[in-house]
């Protein structure tokens, strides 16, 4: 019969717990505090633009741009989390 060799399943079982760490985490807070945050973002782009010019269209012009940011902000958020999670 072959032999397999030596394994060590530290490392596994380290990464399982995270995992359930993971699962137990409160994810719907982190997104609110996602939304919220987006929230804050897109109303700031707003005030800003409005108290310089007088138009219909800043929460508009402001949520595509919010938009345009989105992945980012939303993959570095995401990233903060399981870097949070995974201590």
């Amino acid at each position: 019969m072959a032999k397999w060799g030596n394994c060590n399943f530290k490392e596994l079982k380290k990464f399982q717990e995270r995992l359930e760490k993971m699962s137990k985490a409160n994810l719907q807070k982190f997104c609110k505090e996602v939304s919220k945050e987006l929230t804050d973002k897109q109303l700031s782009k707003v005030i800003k633009k409005t108290s310089t010019q007088e138009d219909k269209f800043m929460l508009h012009i402001s949520e595509k741009e919010l938009n345009a940011e989105l992945p980012k902000l939303i993959e570095e958020k995401l990233a903060q989390y399981i870097n949070e999670v995974f201590k």
